[in-house]
């Protein structure tokens, strides 16, 4: 009984640290960290393939994930490399597709695993939470349109000079 107290407390530390539930009460987290599976995974190994069924999210408690694309001829993309405090993952809670990246463990890497049921019921439970999180990957969105504009229509040289400003 200690043994599990002392556990859902390092769960709901875990998920304090992240942006996306940093900003719940302790019942929240604690309801949550209950919900949260620990898992481990050795380096090299795959958290989900692109284009998979979303099972649920991840929560980087230590180690670091890439997130990437990959075509037919074995071309990657990067899309951002995680570690501790991070979320993987998210996207399919809200949209109800799948995966739409790979991850794999750069490092032997310890996480939190929130099945999308119950991501799906908490936020039907916490509005506040639900529109926090939209935020979030309105911001995430804003980011990447920049990107795209940067990508699209400016020079190598203008490229790279932004790049190193925003550094």
């Amino acid at each position: 009984m200690v043994m599990e107290y002392a556990m859902e407390l390092e769960k709901a530390a875990a998920l304090k640290q992240t942006k996306l539930f940093g900003e719940l009460s302790a019942k929240e987290l604690s309801r949550l960290a209950h919900q949260a599976v620990a898992v481990h995974f050795k380096k090299g190994e795959m958290l989900f393939l692109s284009g998979e069924d979303a099972k649920g999210l991840f929560v980087i408690v230590d180690g670091k994930v890439r997130a990437f694309q990959h075509n037919a001829e074995g071309r990657e993309h990067v899309m951002h490399v995680d570690t501790a405090g991070a979320v993987v993952a998210e996207v399919p809670i809200f949209d109800d597709g799948p995966y739409p990246a790979s991850a794999v463990a750069e490092e032997d890497t310890n996480a939190l695993f929130i099945d999308k049921g119950a991501m799906c019921q908490f936020c039907l439970d916490h509005p506040a939470f639900t529109f926090n999180a939209l935020k979030l990957m309105a911001a995430r969105v804003r980011r990447h349109a920049q990107m795209v504009e940067i990508l699209s229509f400016h020079e190598v040289g203008q490229r790279l000079a932004l790049l190193l400003l925003a550094q």
